[in-house]
């Protein structure tokens, strides 16, 4: 199974993560440390709150068995303090 985690903030996707096995999925209101893989989206912070979550279940019949999870994240303010 092929799991992929995207964060989104203000609408956009701004990063996400593949794996090829079960992940920790944040839930709402979870407090989560994200280093981007593009480094100019560190500026917007490394701590997060998970606002919203939604899980997305593909095609069973398709090669590969693929789950989505969208969280639409909003950045802390305490930057994790």
């Amino acid at each position: 199974m092929k799991i992929r985690i995207e964060f989104y903030y203000k609408g956009e996707v701004i990063d996400h993560r593949d794996y090829n096995q079960i992940a920790i999925i944040p839930l709402i209101g979870d407090r989560i440390y994200i280093e981007f893989s593009n480094p100019s989206n560190n500026e917007l912070g490394k701590w997060w709150f998970v606002k919203e979550r939604r899980i997305l279940f593909f095609s069973i019949d398709a090669p590969i068995l693929q789950q989505t999870i969208m969280l639409e994240i909003e950045a802390d303010a305490r930057n994790g303090a």
